[in-house]
C-alpha cells in the first residue's frame, strides 16, 4: 500500500496560499526581518490552478521521478516474484495524482510498454458511496464517518485548531510586532499555517525554500506535532471508526497471505494518506499504551509513538512480505507454522509489537490470523459501525469487493481474488434469468391479457365516458413528454445508443468567468448551482473556506461536497480541472441544468458580471474580471440578443408555439431574474441565506432596442363547453368579493342575536371594519361605529373588531 508521490498543494490549500500572498501584495509595503525575502519572491508555480492537486514534475524531489524510481527499486528487490504468464493487477483510487503515481510506478517496475504488452493492468476504484465495504477507500464509503462532526472525519480538524491556538499566536506576534511588519497584521492561525506549508511545497518543486528559515527549530517541531494530531484524530487511533475501516484491508491482505502464491505473487494499492492511517490503526503498528486513544492537544507529547513523518510522507509505502523457511521447502511441506510475514515501512523493517517471534523479528502467519480475528471483535463489524450490510465471515472479504460469483478460477478450480469483465452479457452471472420455459411464468396465473373461461364471469361494467376521455388525454400527454425528453437516434453519440438514457442525464461542462478573484469563487459556484436547479459534480467549496469557524477547510480536502452515484461520464469530466484566476470549469449533472445556467447568465456577484458558457476545451478569451461598470460589461449589454434553438437541450424552455421559443433571448435580454415566474419562489428562499446577501442575482439593464418575446393571447373558446369532453363546462372567474364574502365578527354575531338590536344592526354595523390590503385596520374608510370600537381595542387591548381572530 502506497501513498501518492510528491504533489503540488491541493486546491483548497493553494487558495489559502494565494489569498495570503495577495493580501500582503495589496498592502504595498516593504517587509522586514525574516519576511523580507517576500519583497522579491514569486510563487513556486506559474500556473497554480493547473498544477494544484497534480504531481510535481521538476526539482530533485519531483513526484513523477520518485514514483518511477520506486518501481525500479521494487524490480531490483522482487524481480524473482514477477510472473510473465500472469498479468499483475494494480489498484488506484480515483484521483489523478494517485493514478499518475501508479502509472509511473508500473513503468519503473514492468517497463515503459507495460500497458501495450499487458504485463499489468491498472484498476481505478471510484471514491463513491456505492462501493460499500470497499477495502481500498473505506473512508469514502462510510456516510456516518463523514457526517459525524464530533467523532468522525472532521474531528481531526477540530483538534488541529485547538493545538494551533497554543503555538501560532506567538509566531504571528513575532513576525508582525517584533520584526516591524505591523502593516500586514494581524496574521491568523490559517495564514501562519499556510506559511509553514509553503516551505515544504516549494522545497518539493525548487529543491529549497526561504520559508523554511522563517521559523525556528522548535516551531517546526510544533508543526510536525500538529500534523500528527490531525491524522491521529481524523483516521488514526483517536478516531473510533478507524479500526473498522482499516480492518477491511487487513483482512483481505491476510486472506491473500494465507492463500499463498496461487492467489498471486504481488498486489499493489495506491491511495491517499487518509487511507493508510486506518490500516496502521487496525494493525496497531504504532500502538502507544501511554496516550491511546487521547493524544494531548495542549502541549507536545515528546515521547509519543505516533509520528507520521516517518510513516506516511508523500510517496510513503507499507509492504507486507510473505516468507517461507528453507526447511519447509526442502521437505516439501508448506504448513502454516512454517510461513512468516514481515512488515516493511519505507524500506525499513518494522516489527509488530505483539508478534515478532519469527526469524528477523517476523510474525508467524497463524499468529497473525488469530490477531485478525481478535481485532475484528475489538473494532466491530464494518456494517455495525457504518450502516451498510456487514462483511462476510473471516477471510471471505474479497480484495476490493469482488463478488464471489464473479471471481476467476485457476487451473485447479480454486477461486482467485480478482474477477473477469464480461463483454458478452450472456456470460455475466449477474444477468437476471429470463422468465421463459416451463419454469418461467406460471401458466395458470392470470395476467393482464387473461380472460375468465367460466360461465359465471363478472359482467362488464358500463364505462364512464368522461373518465375514459380523461385517461386518454393523460396518456397522450405522457407520450408527448416522453418523446420530447428522448434523444433522437440521429443526434445521439455512440455512448447514447441505449434509449433509456435521457438527455438530462448527460453531464455537461461549462465555464464560469468574470468574477473578482478566487476568494469569491465559492459564491459563484453556489449561486449557479442553485440557479441551474441541478448539481455541480466537482467537490469545490460552496461556503467560505476562510471563515473563522470552518475547521473543515483546514489543509486539503476539508470543504468537500461528495456527489454519490455519479455516472462514469460525469465522474470523468468532474476529475478534469481547468481554470484560471477569474474563471473555472464546472460540470453540471445534466444538459438541462447547464442550459438553465447559461440561459440566466450573466449574474451580478460582488459587483462583477459572472458569465456561464459551454466549455469547448479552453477558457475565455481573456482571464480578467468584469466589473459591472466596466467597458466590457457595457459591451455585453449592448450586444444583440442571442436566441436558443429548439433542440433537446432546451426542453425546459420549449412551448407549443415555435415562434415564441425561437425568439426567446438570453438572460441579458431579460429585465431581471426576478421577472421569471419559475424562479420567483427559488430566489425568495435564496435571499434568506448568507450567500444570497453577498451574491444576489440582479438583472442587467437591457437596451430599448432589444426584441422581447410576444405573449400569445389565449384562444377564445367557441362555446362554453369543452371540445374533448362535451359534458364538462368551462368555468368563469368571478370577483373575489363574490367568491369570499366577508364573514361577520364575534361582536356582529352577538348584536344580531339580540332581537331588538338585530332590526337596525345592519345600518349601524355595516359590513364590518374596513381593512387594508395588509390586513390592518383602515381608519379612513371605516364608519364612526367601528372607529369607536377600534379605539377601545387599542386602549383596553380587547378584540371587539375581530382583528386578532385567526380567521
Amino acid at each position: 500500500m502506497s501513498r501518492h508521490a510528491e504533489r503540488y498543494p491541493t486546491r483548497n490549500a493553494g487558495a489559502r496560499h494565494l489569498s495570503l500572498l495577495n493580501r500582503i501584495r495589496d498592502a504595498n509595503v516593504v517587509l522586514n526581518g525574516s519576511l523580507s525575502f517576500l519583497n522579491n519572491w514569486t510563487y513556486f508555480t506559474d500556473e497554480p490552478w493547473k498544477d494544484f492537486d497534480q504531481l510535481t514534475r521538476t526539482g530533485p524531489y519531483a513526484g513523477t521521478l520518485q514514483a518511477f524510481m520506486t518501481g525500479v527499486r521494487f524490480l531490483t528487490r522482487y524481480e524473482h516474484l514477477l510472473q510473465p504468464s500472469r498479468r499483475t493487477r494494480i489498484w488506484a483510487s480515483d484521483s489523478q495524482r494517485v493514478i499518475d503515481t501508479a502509472a509511473y510506478f508500473a513503468s519503473g517496475l514492468f517497463g515503459l510498454d507495460w500497458e501495450k504488452t499487458g504485463k499489468a493492468i491498472l484498476e481505478v476504484t471510484p471514491e463513491t458511496f456505492d462501493r460499500r465495504a470497499d477495502t481500498l477507500t473505506p473512508g469514502d464509503t462510510c456516510l456516518r464517518y463523514i457526517e459525524d462532526t464530533e467523532n468522525g472525519h472532521d474531528n481531526g480538524y477540530t483538534m488541529l485548531a485547538r493545538f494551533q491556538n497554543t503555538y501560532i499566536p506567538d509566531i504571528a506576534a513575532r513576525l508582525t510586532l517584533k520584526e516591524q511588519n505591523q502593516d500586514i497584521s494581524p496574521l491568523t492561525n490559517l495564514e501562519v499555517w499556510s506559511m509553514q506549508e509553503m516551505c515544504g511545497f516549494e522545497t518539493l518543486v525548487r529543491g529549497s525554500s526561504p520559508w523554511c528559515s522563517v521559523f525556528t527549530h522548535k516551531e517546526w517541531e510544533y508543526f510536525a506535532y500538529a500534523r500528527d494530531v490531525i491524522h491521529y484524530y481524523r483516521a488514526g487511533p483517536g478516531n473510533p471508526y478507524a479500526g473498522a475501516m482499516g480492518w477491511l484491508w487487513l483482512n483481505a491482505t491476510t486472506a491473500l497471505l494465507r492463500a499463498g502464491p496461487e492467489a498471486g505473487t504481488m498486489f499493489f494499492s495506491f491511495v491517499h494518506d487518509g487511507d493508510i492511517a486506518p490500516f496502521l490503526t487496525a494493525l496497531e503498528i504504532l500502538q502507544d499504551s501511554k496516550y491511546d486513544p487521547y493524544l494531548p492537544v495542549t502541549h507536545v507529547a515528546e515521547d509519543r509513538t505516533w509520528r507520521i513523518s516517518s510513516v506516511m510522507p508523500m510517496g510513503g509505502r507499507l509492504v507486507v512480505e510473505r516468507m517461507a523457511c528453507l526447511s519447509a521447502i526442502t521437505n516439501n511441506r508448506d504448513s502454516p507454522d512454517e510461513i512468516f510475514l514481515r512488515v516493511i515501512v519505507n524500506d525499513r523493517p518494522m516489527p509488530l509489537p505483539y508478534c515478532k517471534s519469527g526469524p528477523g523479528f517476523s510474525c508467524p502467519l497463524e499468529k497473525l490470523i488469530d490477531y485478525v480475528q481478535r481485532r475484528r471483535r475489538e473494532v466491530g463489524e464494518f456494517g455495525d459501525s457504518f450502516a451498510p450490510p456487514p462483511p462476510p465471515p473471516p477471510f471471505a472479504m474479497e480484495y476490493h469487493f469482488v463478488p464471489p460469483e464473479e471471481r476467476a478460477k485457476d487451473d485447479k478450480g480454486n477461486l482467485l481474488p480478482w474477477g473477469y469483465v464480461y463483454k458478452d452479457e450472456a456470460r455475466n452471472p449477474r444477468r437476471p434469468p429470463e422468465e421463459s420455459g416451463p419454469f418461467g411464468k406460471r401458466r395458470n396465473a392470470r395476467y393482464e391479457q387473461a380472460r375468465s373461461r367460466t360461465r359465471t364471469g363478472t359482467p362488464a361494467k358500463r364505462e364512464n365516458p368522461n373518465v375514459a376521455e380523461f385517461g386518454r388525454l393523460f396518456a397522450q400527454q405522457q407520450e408527448e413528454e416522453k418523446s420530447r425528453n428522448t434523444l433522437p437516434k440521429s443526434s445521439s453519440s455512440s455512448s447514447l445508443d441505449n434509449p433509456r438514457k435521457q438527455t438530462e442525464k448527460i453531464a455537461t461542462e461549462c465555464i464560469l468567468y468574470g468574477y473578482r478573484s478566487k476568494d469569491g469563487e465559492w459564491k459563484v459556484i453556489d449561486k449557479y448551482e442553485k440557479i441551474s436547479r441541478g448539481l455541480i459534480c466537482e467537490d469545490y467549496p460552496r461556503s467560505d473556506p476562510n471563515s473563522a469557524s470552518g475547521f473543515a477547510q483546514l489543509l486539503s480536502g476539508g470543504d468537500v461536497v461528495i456527489r454519490p452515484n455519479l455516472s462514469a461520464d460525469a465522474n470523468r469530466k468532474s476529475k478534469r480541472y481547468d481554470g484560471g484566476f477569474h474563471w473555472i470549469k464546472v460540470t453540471f449533472d445534466s444538459t438541462i441544468a447547464a442550459d438553465r445556467a447559461c440561459f440566466y447568465s450573466p449574474q451580478e456577484i460582488d459587483g462583477h458580471l459572472v458569465f456561464c458558457e459551454l466549455y469547448h476545451g479552453s477558457g475565455p478569451a481573456e482571464d480578467a474580471p468584469i466589473p459591472v461598470d466596466s467597458s466590457k460589461a457595457v459591451q455585453f449589454k449592448s450586444k444583440a440578443p442571442r436566441t436558443l434553438t429548439t433542440s433537446h437541450s432546451t426542453t425546459f424552455l420549449q412551448t407549443q408555439d415555435k415562434d415564441r421559443a425561437a425568439t426567446l433571448p438570453r438572460s441579458y435580454a431579460l429585465n431581471n431574474l426576478s421577472g421569471v415566474a419559475e424562479l420567483q419562489e427559488e430566489e425568495e428562499s435564496q435571499m434568506s441565506t448568507s450567500t444570497a446577501s453577498s451574491a444576489t442575482a440582479t438583472g442587467v439593464e437591457q437596451p430599448s432596442s432589444l426584441q422581447q418575446r410576444n405573449v400569445a393571447k389565449e384562444p377564445k373558446p367557441e362555446s362554453e363547453f369543452m371540445t374533448h369532453i362535451p359534458t364538462v363546462r368551462r368555468i368563469n372567474l368571478r370577483p373575489i368579493a363574490e367568491a369570499l364574502p366577508p364573514q361577520p365578527t364575534v361582536t356582529e354575531r352577538v348584536l344580531r342575536s339580540i332581537p331588538i338590536l338585530s332590526w337596525f344592526t345592519g345600518d349601524i354595523v355595516g359590513d364590518g371594519p374596513q381593512l387594508r390590503e395588509d390586513g390592518t385596520f383602515d381608519y379612513d374608510k371605516s364608519n364612526a361605529y367601528w372607529r369607536f370600537w377600534y379605539m377601545v381595542d387599542m386602549i383596553l387591548g380587547t378584540d371587539i373588531c375581530g382583528l386578532k381572530e385567526e380567521s
